[in-house]
């Protein structure tokens, strides 16, 4: 499947635009499709995501640049390219920068099994991670999690965008790897 163009991303950018999600959210929701920890229907997700976007009039046409999004994004997992994920040019420069991108990633996490609700550590940790660049607003009813990520932000203060990409990144790393998406070379001792 053909990875997008730069005229893709303005059409999708474009499409989002009209209805209840912006490209960055759709893309941290994508990636949280791709790495999520347990087996799930990723076409009955993307489904529900296209759904959620609520932009009946352009449907088809979202739908299949969602798709194609979704192969690049697995394919860059797969192949170990680093991560990348759409930030918008005259946005906010520092770590909120990514607030879209978490902000999607958590309504997915939400709603897909093995995230939020997660007990291995490596899991909870690396998407606590990503959490962390979510406006506190969104929080609406899960203040664990707000602790969590103000204690993680006071712990670890994050201040530049290059720092918080950082972050994100290995998040996404450990995610793919914990899914098996990314072989992980282990470390030769010599004696």
């Amino acid at each position: 499947m053909q990875a997008l163009t730069a005229k893709d991303y303005e059409t999708l950018d474009t499409i989002l635009e009209t209805g209840a999600m912006q490209a960055d959210e759709a893309d941290g929701f994508l990636y949280a499709i791709a790495l999520c920890p347990e087996k799930i229907d990723t076409s009955l997700a993307l489904t529900e995501l296209v759904r959620s976007c609520e932009v009946s009039d352009r449907e088809e046409l979202l739908a299949e640049l969602l798709k194609r999004r979704l192969a690049q994004i697995l394919a860059e997992l797969k192949a170990g390219k680093p991560f990348d994920p759409i930030l918008f040019e005259d946005g906010p420069e520092g770590p909120e920068a990514l607030e879209g991108f978490a902000f999607g990633f958590y309504q997915a996490a939400l709603v897909l099994p093995g995230f939020i609700d997660t007990e291995d550590e490596d899991i909870a940790g690396a998407v606590l991670s990503v959490l962390r660049y979510v406006p506190e607003e969104a929080f609406l009813k899960d203040e664990a999690l707000l602790v969590a990520c103000r204690e993680l932000a006071h712990e670890n203060p994050i201040v530049s965008l290059d720092e918080a990409l950082d972050d994100v990144s290995e998040a996404i790393e450990t995610l793919a790897e914990e899914k098996g998406l990314k072989k992980v070379e282990k470390r030769r001792v010599t004696r």
